[in-house]
């Protein structure tokens, strides 16, 4: 289930990448307030389990009602005429082909469930509902009324082109949508994650039911596709959703919360910044008001390494709204090497009933550098992970990242670090390729030679060097990758931004190359490829050093017993070829010049494993 959705998007001198394999519509909601919060083993350990609606007087954040699917006849069921366990079920069962264990709920027993059919058989043109059968009498159960209440429940599943609304109504008859799962990433194999099991979602209900007389309300969860009109079967395809453990609680009088904080320069988070493309760092930050009250003076403040650096203009943020922040801009030093650990938080004149929702996580330290650009996060090679495996039998691949150009500089080289799973022997190289307006939106630029994986590749830093320095032009935005023609894995390190929010899409791999994609198999990846740039001019760019090596990658592998060998090098190359037990069966040399084509066949040996050596490389064949 690819989702090849490139963003097309001219900020200033950027283009991003356009929408190739999808067309997405256009659906269009009311305002909602969608307060996330994901919460730790022992935040619900008190509640115990309750299958009847609990009354309270009114205090500071006290629940007035809850629902844990205990009495299945609390809520209706429309399935748009699908025979169970399409559609929505409740019981303690997991239908779906995705999950099988279902939800880790808090009260545990039975949970809601929206199953749409198995990944290769999706139900087309339908759309699920399930709805409280009585109304939620909320002054009854000792609580405000509507006005001041806050929707919240546990769910699990994750996105694919669903559309996952939650609804309320104050008749029973019009329903209004005040949350969706939007804020979760797509899942599919460019990047994303499911939802953590449990995840909280807390939904203000101040924005839709303004009536503070509205003393009932029915809750509604609704399930179609992000895409109505499509009848394409992958468009109804769902990973499901899992509900539990429904809460209506009173809202607190001052309560903000930061969501979708961001910092970068000129939306782009790089992790190492060269002391010749410094520039000023930005940070941005939503403020929501779930409270009771409006919030005076609202600021971001961002934190750098214990210190407050900079700090948003005051501004007010009105009960149900959602307000953009915007912090001053802060100019790192040139100081090498200091780590700058960003914290983003937001405070009023109010004192918060609920501050720990005020501060965001801080985000993975950056640093200024001499010569090395980057946006993964250089975790160690027992936490990078092995990604965008390809086929020998795909005209290529490319995997990098973007990078904008402030002061012109000569690209020495490109690092990369291979990933585990990658075969002894794939061949790879470095390219280069410079941002423009028009399809396909990247003019090549360079390329480096091919060079062989061997056993110390696999985690570490290779530096794949030009055959002589690259100017790039200041005011340019640079895309550089890795390209590979075998069997490859690139190793990852960190979160890329995907499609949406506050930043553009910085990291993405290509089936083809850049400027001759493949149609369909073109991703944007959150993930971030370990693929950099690389100044340093002490680097000994040229390929005279490197004539006597001896490239090369063998295609198909594992095959029946035909395999091609692509040869790089200027002399003839020895090739040997033996059993598991160290005999020879095969010895040939070749004449080579340039790039050289070479076949073998061993058809008339009997199945299973071969080892290949080319020069002083060693590579394991397969005949099946």
């Amino acid at each position: 289930m690819y989702i090849c959705l490139l963003l097309n998007k001219l900020t200033m001198k950027k283009i991003i990448l356009s929408a190739m394999a999808l067309t997405l519509g256009s659906i269009s909601f009311g305002q909602q307030v969608n307060q996330e919060m994901i919460f730790g083993e022992n935040d619900l350990a008190s509640e115990s389990k309750s299958t009847s609606q609990s009354i309270n007087n009114k205090a500071l954040g006290t629940v007035i009602y809850t629902n844990d699917f205990d009495t299945p006849s609390d809520w209706v069921m429309d399935n748009n005429s699908q025979v169970t366990p399409l559609g929505w079920t409740i019981d303690a069962v997991s239908d779906g082909w995705w999950s099988t264990a279902g939800i880790t709920s808090t009260s545990g027993g039975n949970f809601a469930e929206l199953y749409n059919g198995p990944s290769g058989a999706p139900i087309q043109g339908v759309t699920y509902t399930l709805t409280t059968a009585a109304p939620i009498d909320l002054i009854a159960l000792g609580g405000p009324g509507s006005q001041v209440s806050t929707l919240e429940f546990e769910q699990f599943g994750a996105r694919f082109n669903d559309l996952m609304e939650i609804q309320i109504s104050t008749d029973g008859t019009t329903f209004v949508t005040v949350g969706d799962n939007f804020d979760f990433s797509v899942l599919s194999a460019s990047g994303g994650s499911p939802f953590p099991n449990p995840h909280l979602k807390r939904i203000n209900l101040s924005s839709a039911l303004t009536a503070v007389t509205a003393t009932s309300v029915w809750i509604r969860f609704s399930w179609t596709t992000n895409f109505p009109s499509s009848t394409s079967a992958g468009a109804w395809i769902t990973y499901g959703w899992y509900i539990d453990d429904i809460k209506i609680t009173t809202n607190a009088d001052n309560d903000l919360t930061i969501f979708d904080p961001y910092f970068g320069t000129a939306a782009y988070p790089y992790s190492r910044i060269p002391v010749s493309e410094i520039q000023p760092i930005e940070f941005t930050a939503k403020a929501i008001n779930s409270g009771t009250a409006t919030q005076t003076d609202v600021v971001l403040n961002v934190d750098i390494n214990g210190a407050t650096q900079a700090s948003s203009t005051p501004q007010d943020v009105l009960v149900g709204s959602t307000d953009s922040l915007v912090a001053t801009t802060w100019t790192p030093p040139t100081t090498l090497g200091v780590p700058y650990a960003v914290t983003l938080s937001i405070n009023g004149n109010e004192i918060d009933d609920i501050p720990v929702d005020n501060a965001a996580v801080t985000f993975a330290p950056f640093e200024i550098t001499d010569y090395i650009y980057a946006y993964d996060d250089y975790d160690t090679p027992a936490n990078q992970g092995a990604g965008g495996g390809v086929n020998g039998t795909d005209a290529g691949f490319e995997a990098g990242n973007s990078f904008d150009i402030w002061a012109a500089e000569n690209l020495m080289a490109i690092d990369v670090v291979v990933g585990a799973g990658t075969p002894i022997g794939s061949n790879f190289k470095g390219v280069l390729y410079e941002r423009i307006s028009t399809a396909p939106f990247y003019s090549y630029v360079a390329g480096t030679q091919y060079y062989a994986t061997n056993s110390s590749s696999i985690g570490n830093v290779t530096q794949l060097l030009f055959s002589a320095p690259i100017p790039l032009t200041a005011g340019k935005t640079y895309f550089v990758g890795m390209s590979t023609l075998s069997e490859f894995y690139f190793a990852t390190s960190g979160t890329s931004p995907g499609q949406g929010g506050t930043a553009a899409v910085t990291s993405v791999y290509y089936y083809g190359t850049m400027d001759a994609p493949i149609s369909g198999k073109n991703y944007y990846t959150t993930s971030t490829p370990m693929v950099r740039m690389n100044f340093d001019p002490t680097l000994p760019v040229g390929l005279d050093e490197l004539k006597d090596q001896v490239k090369f990658n063998v295609f198909p592998n594992p095959s029946n017993g035909v395999f091609n060998i692509n040869l790089s090098s200027n002399d003839n190359v020895n090739l040997t070829v033996k059993n598991v037990v160290g005999q020879t069966v095969i010895t040939e040399t070749v004449n080579v010049s340039g790039n050289t084509n070479h076949k073998i066949s061993l058809t008339d040996y009997s199945k299973g494993i071969y080892f290949l050596t080319v020069g002083t490389e060693t590579v394991k064949l397969i005949v099946e």
